[in-house]
């Protein structure tokens, strides 16, 4: 999102307006709640009309739950890929080590839980904060792990500002 639009100098053009630094990072990471919001919902819709057109029951308070508390862990995600994006210089470079982590973050995840002597390691996972599972079979939920999300994802947005604020444009 930044790298992009330094890339191609339109960052030059929005700095050049009454903006701050933290304002213009802050915003270009909420121009994506929407379509994240739209998604999920869809999804959350096709799933629901498909489990009733194969005949399976679905509670749709538990699915919209299980949705809903996914967002924070796309928040996430969608941190880590803020903060590569305003630490190099290239978009293509962000994308891919923004894909590659997440991807080791689930990876580390699934692997470290199979395994008791690096247990501690499933802390630094976001997906070990994001179980449907239980929400949807039991109609448990943890908002404790939502919350821990959430708290990640701030951090990351204030670093990313902190960073982009020092960055020579």
């Amino acid at each position: 999102m930044i790298a992009s639009d330094i890339e191609t100098d339109r960052m030059d053009l929005l700095l050049s307006f009454p903006v701050s630094r933290a304002q213009v990072v802050a915003e270009k990471l909420a121009a994506l709640l929407l379509p994240l919001l739209v998604l999920n919902f869809v999804v959350e819709t096709v799933t629901h009309s498909l489990a009733v057109v194969v005949g399976e029951t679905i509670d749709p308070l538990a699915l919209a739950t299980a949705h809903l508390l996914s967002v924070p862990y796309f928040l996430v995600c969608g941190g880590i890929g803020l903060l590569l994006s305003v630490s190099v210089d290239r978009a293509a470079v962000a994308e891919r080590l923004a894909a590659g982590l997440v991807f080791a973050l689930w990876l580390i995840e699934s692997v470290a839980g199979m395994a008791t002597n690096f247990a501690w390691i499933l802390f630094l996972s976001p997906t070990h904060y994001d179980n449907p599972t239980p929400i949807l079979v039991e109609g448990t939920y943890t908002l404790l792990d939502s919350g821990i999300l959430l708290v990640a994802f701030v951090a990351l947005l204030g670093l990313s500002q902190l960073l982009f604020r020092r960055r020579d444009v």
